[in-house]
């Protein structure tokens, strides 16, 4: 398998080795089918027995990953979508990441104890179960699998999207490392209606690095737009104004290379031969 198909399988996974088993990588959209949309399959299952063997009131749980597996990553939004009161919703979510499922994110240069926080599931596994099959649990039980199938078919590569952006944010320091740029922070970073998906920077060295993370083909067209908004989101970042600033875009796949020494362009290839550089390093 090529390292695209190789990711496909780690964002519903997660790398688990029992469930690695159950793919050979020959067609993984119709394993994920098969695995995932099939009422006598493990992986159809598993993701509602784990929560039932941990918790006693699967039901309310069921319902908050649901929400945030389908972007409700607000207290506020949660609240609104389960009907559960926001202080009893606190203690869930407590719950849900002491056990490694939920982590709560703030952005990057915001106190520990903002309230700026949202909720996002960190594990791939869960995260895609509880998009894709929880909502759809009775209908595939009784073999109706369409509806399921037919919004897998529609929203997977939005869910990639998210996928890549949570895992370049995690591993931002080891992808930079290789090429000499040394980030000792990393992190999302939002302000009202702007989002940077992922901001590192040396304060030391004053630099900062604003990427932005697309799960597509990216051409010279296409990365020039993308530099513009990332430079207008850094005009934003008052933390940043003295630093020096390099734009950085982490695509599936590019057609292109860049000469200009404050842009940066990295696709999955550039970015397991980093991580491979990093772990040889270390």
């Amino acid at each position: 398998m090529d390292w695209r198909e190789r990711f496909i399988i780690f964002s519903v996974t997660g790398n688990v080795p029992r469930y690695l088993e159950f793919f050979e990588g020959k067609n993984v959209y119709k394993e994920i089918e098969r695995n995932f949309f099939d009422s006598s399959s493990f992986l159809f299952r598993d993701g509602y027995e784990l929560l039932k063997e941990e918790l006693r009131e699967p039901a309310s749980y069921i319902s908050i990953l649901e929400a945030i597996a389908n972007g409700m990553n607000k207290l506020s939004e949660i609240s609104n979508f389960t009907y559960i009161e926001p202080v009893k919703l606190a203690s869930y979510l407590s719950t849900l990441r002491s056990l490694g499922i939920v982590e709560r994110i703030i952005p990057i240069f915001a106190p520990k104890k903002s309230k700026r926080g949202r909720y996002y599931i960190s594990d791939y596994y869960f995260s895609f179960w509880y998009r894709f099959v929880s909502p759809h649990f009775e209908e595939i039980e009784s073999d109706l699998i369409k509806p399921a199938i037919t919004r897998f078919r529609n929203d997977f590569n939005t869910y990639l999207g998210w996928v890549y952006e949570d895992f370049i944010r995690r591993n931002f320091s080891k992808i930079l490392a290789p090429i000499g740029f040394e980030v000792t922070k990393s992190g999302k970073w939002w302000h009202k209606n702007t989002d940077v998906d992922v901001l590192g920077i040396n304060k030391r060295d004053k630099l900062a690095v604003i990427c932005e993370v697309k799960w597509k083909k990216i051409n010279r067209g296409e990365a020039h737009r993308v530099i513009g908004n990332l430079e207008r989101k850094a005009e934003e970042i008052k933390e940043i104004k003295n630093f020096d600033k390099k734009y950085c875009i982490v695509c599936k796949e590019k057609t292109i290379s860049v000469e200009e020494e404050n842009i940066l362009l990295f696709d999955l290839n550039d970015v397991i031969k980093s991580l491979k550089t990093a772990k040889q390093a270390i």
